[in-house]
């Protein structure tokens, strides 16, 4: 075990330490969400999940701490150095443990990433414990730890978003930030420690070693273990998220954070989205696309006498990544004169644009996570509408069958359909795979032998969408009956963005696959784990109370978690690209902790009304939260997006930091970080899990306001009552 030395110095090192060690925190929680990212197909939903069980496991990790001796300190930094790019790694590997394009069910879900989160997430947490041993007596206490680690984790979250983030590959960030930890480690030792060469022969080691990782092939060597069973090609981290190449026969698909978006060259797919609405326009002259412009849908709209087509693709590395695999044909429709590419979110384009179309296509995947569901939701189908010329179209394309709707199809597809409806005056049917919606105003003509006479005028030499096609497509019967399974069925809720109900009914039909007995065997012993584990804590005396304050930091932190993934959420269901800002978002939220970790560690004396004040001040918060979502188009139409949430973000951190920081003073801290951690941890993944796929975002904000107001007023009766 190393041997300690007094403190001598001003003790820079010891800061700049945990500062550091709160930087790596952040950053790792950042390059680990984005690998479960792909891992589970980019449903935000796991991020809650994900988050909830990072605090848990660092809670249980800060709790069995306390028994190591102070000397661990530099060796857990030692450790950490090298767990984050082995994490990556193993994440990696198992999505080949479910099998080839398997879909993982729950139980497998749930263990996988409780597996997989738990070694790094306990040597983070026993570091917090450990650090405060290791500063005893060193002129800094556990609330000025919290603040370091915040103000770490503050700068790590602009250096992310602004500088790593597609710039460099997740594995070569993650080889980096452990650099950083061997660094600090080791000016760490050269103050505290009498015997340092082993440590400086470990730091020598590290250093090659980072450097034969960082010019290696690992990061594409693990990213193909990860897609084994496919024809790996390509993958490129960028700053919107994963993108991976594969191929299977003559067919490329592309993958964006594990969901497939695009398979090319695929004729049938491209002409039915790019041809039924153009040829039931008369005169379609400007055209809007978002998604799959440079995978053939753009080749086939450029066939009509179109004046102009827009195209907007947040992620301008796509083109880059996709080039040298696009046909000629391709190729030159992405340098047609008439062609204009906006590097910008296509939602986002389509609300500040002062364009007018004819037409706007929507080629996207299903809406099985908020990125995806923002297109088709009831706000977004009304900002589309005001860019559309009188006669115009808006289309799109969801997943159904030739000539049946099974009725979970038929539930998920109606609330699609109901939602079109309730903004546009008519909503036109081309039945078939995939079903077909153009939503229009003024009548649409359809008729085959329309259709079929302007196919010939415009010179059109289609390979699916040809004029004999046409009559079996649009029989009457075949469109009535398919209208008839939309409408006439149970009646689904409209789709909105703060209650997206398509989204999460395509999470309850991903749960439906997976029913299985042994499902609720797994409930059953996660809750006699979680009686056990309370019982445990009880006979240890690390049972809650609100005369400790514990029970005040784990309803703080509880609710603080689900204030910050609502606002994770909304963001997502509002601006489309929470991966490239999450990190910019962690950042305002752990300043605003790190603030009132620095206010409240001014407060001196605790008085036992402070409890209720500060859930009351929670339950305000919460309202406030409430009422400006609910206003949020009308209020902040033009008010910068990311420059909002962050000031959001600052105050749900600053309450849990002001609790923690003025309690910490006068009780145990090391009880009242795990509790906080509890409580952040069970609040992420119940929200994630539970709570907003049945509450949805603005009814979650009131409920826990109300609850953190009645919490508040039963404690003032209490005291009151003496």
């Amino acid at each position: 075990m190393l041997k300690l030395t007094r403190f001598s110095g001003s003790g820079v090192f010891l800061y700049i330490a945990f500062f550091v060690y709160g930087f790596v925190s952040l950053c790792a929680q950042l390059l680990l969400l984005r690998e479960l990212g792909v891992l589970f197909y980019g449903n935000e939903l796991f991020i809650g999940f994900s988050l909830g069980l990072w605090l848990l496991w660092v809670g249980a990790g800060n709790w069995a701490g306390r028994r190591f001796p102070a000397a661990a300190f530099p060796w857990l930094l030692t450790i950490l150095a090298f767990a984050l790019p082995i994490e990556i790694t193993l994440i990696r590997f198992s999505k080949t443990c479910f099998g080839f394009g398997m879909i993982p069910g729950p139980v497998e879900t749930l263990m996988t990433t409780a597996v997989l989160l738990f070694p790094l997430c306990f040597i983070s947490g026993s570091l917090f414990s450990a650090g405060c041993s290791f500063s005893k007596d060193r002129r800094l206490d556990a609330a000025g730890i919290y603040c370091l680690e915040s103000f770490g984790a503050v700068a790590a979250g602009v250096t992310y978003t602004f500088i790593l983030a597609g710039r460099f590959s997740n594995f070569f960030t993650a080889w980096g930030l452990g650099l950083s930890l061997i660094i600090a480690n080791y000016l760490l030792i050269c103050t505290f420690v009498t015997r340092k060469k082993f440590h400086t022969v470990f730091f020598i080691f590290y250093l090659l070693f980072f450097l034969g990782a960082s010019f290696s092939s690992l990061d594409l060597k693990t990213r193909r273990l990860e897609w084994k069973g496919y024809q790996f090609l390509d993958s490129l981290d960028s700053r919107f998220g994963n993108l991976v190449l594969t191929q299977t026969g003559n067919l490329k698909e592309l993958f964006r954070d594990g969901l497939i978006t695009a398979s090319f060259p695929d004729p049938r797919s491209h002409e039915e989205i790019a041809h039924w609405p153009l040829l039931a326009h008369p005169d379609p002259k400007d055209i809007f696309l978002t998604g799959g412009a440079a995978t053939g849908e753009l080749r086939e709209i450029l066939k009509h006498p179109v004046r102009r087509v827009e195209v907007a693709e947040i992620d301008g590395s796509l083109f880059k990544f996709l080039k040298p695999v696009l046909s000629p044909g391709d190729l030159a429709a992405l340098k047609d004169p008439r062609l204009r590419v906006h590097l910008v979110d296509g939602r986002f384009f389509l609300k500040h644009t002062p364009n007018a179309y004819d037409c706007i296509l929507l080629n996207l995947p299903e809406p099985s996570n908020a990125q995806i569901n923002r297109f088709y939701t009831q706000e977004f189908f009304q900002e589309a509408k005001k860019r559309l010329r009188p006669g115009g179209i808006l289309a799109l394309a969801i997943p159904s069958s030739e000539n049946y709707l099974p009725p979970q199809m038929a539930f998920y597809n109606s609330s699609i359909f109901l939602t079109l409806r309730s903004v546009f005056k008519e909503v036109s049917l081309v039945p078939g795979t995939p079903l077909i919606y153009l939503a229009h105003d003024n009548p649409l003509n359809l008729d085959p032998g329309t259709l079929a006479d302007c196919t010939r005028e415009r010179g059109l030499n289609n390979t699916v969408v040809v004029p004999s096609y046409f009559g079996i497509k649009l029989d009457p019967a075949r469109v009535q009956f398919f209208l008839d399974k939309l409408t006439r069925g149970p009646r689904s809720d409209l789709n909105r963005d703060f209650l997206p109900v398509t989204y999460y009914y395509s999470w309850k039909v991903w749960l439906l696959k997976f029913q299985d007995p042994t499902l609720f065997l797994w409930a059953f012993a996660f809750v006699t784990l979680f009686v056990l584990v309370a019982r445990f804590l009880r006979r240890r005396k690390m049972s809650l109370s609100w005369r400790d304050g514990s029970a005040v930091i784990l309803t703080l932190g509880f609710s603080g978690m689900v204030y910050e993934i609502l606002v994770l959420l909304a963001f997502q269901a509002k601006e489309g690209y929470i991966y490239s800002q999450m990190g910019f978002l962690f950042a305002a939220a752990m300043s605003g902790i790190a603030l009132g970790g620095w206010v409240g560690a001014r407060k001196k004396g605790y008085s036992p009304k402070q409890n209720s004040l500060l859930l009351s001040a929670q339950a305000v918060l919460g309202l406030l939260l409430a009422v400006l979502f609910s206003f949020y188009d009308a209020a902040f139409r033009y008010f910068p997006a990311i420059i909002l949430f962050v000031l959001l973000m600052i105050p749900i951190g600053f309450i849990p930091g002001y609790g923690f920081a003025s309690l910490a003073r006068s009780f145990s801290p090391a009880k009242l970080y795990t509790a906080d951690l509890f409580g952040g941890g069970c609040g992420a993944i119940f929200t994630g899990l539970f709570l907003v796929p049945i509450l949805g975002i603005l009814k979650l904000y009131y409920l826990s306001a109300v609850l953190l107001f009645a919490i508040g007023w039963r404690l003032r009766r209490k005291k009151a009552g003496g």
